[in-house]
C-alpha cells in the first residue's frame, strides 16, 4: 500500500487562501472537497465520490485532481512539493492524503 501523507510549507491561511481564489479552487474542486469534508473521517475512494457526485467513473475526479495540483504548484512556486522517484512532481501528495491500496486510490482531507 502506498501512503501519500506528506507534509507541505503552505500554511492554514494560504490553504484558505487558495480555497477562495477561484483561480486556483474552481467551484468543481471546492464541490469536491465539500463532498469529501461529509465522507466519515474525510475520506473515500475514487469511486465513492464519482457516485457522489454524478461521474460515470473516477477518472474525470483524477483528471480534476491533477489539474488542482498544477494550480497550486504555480500559486506557490517556492514551495518544495513532493516528488516521485523518476523527479517528476508527485500532484496527489499535497492536494489529498490518500493511500493507494489494491488499485484503488482513497483521498482525505487533511486531519
Amino acid at each position: 500500500m502506498k501512503i501519500y501523507a506528506e507534509p507541505l510549507a503552505i500554511s492554514a491561511d494560504q490553504w484558505l487562501a487558495m480555497l477562495n481564489d477561484r483561480s486556483v479552487f474552481h467551484e468543481e474542486d471546492v464541490e469536491l472537497i465539500r463532498t469529501l469534508y461529509y465522507f466519515p473521517d474525510c475520506r473515500a475512494s475514487g469511486k465513492e465520490l464519482a457516485r457522489f457526485l454524478n461521474k460515470v467513473s473516477h477518472s474525470p475526479l483524477n483528471a480534476q485532481v491533477g489539474r488542482l495540483g498544477k494550480r497550486i504548484i504555480r500559486k506557490y512556486p517556492d514551495v518544495q512539493f513532493p516528488m516521485r522517484e523518476d523527479g517528476t512532481t508527485q500532484v496527489l501528495a499535497y492536494s489529498f492524503f490518500g493511500r493507494r491500496a489494491s488499485r484503488q486510490v482513497y483521498l482525505a482531507i487533511a486531519p
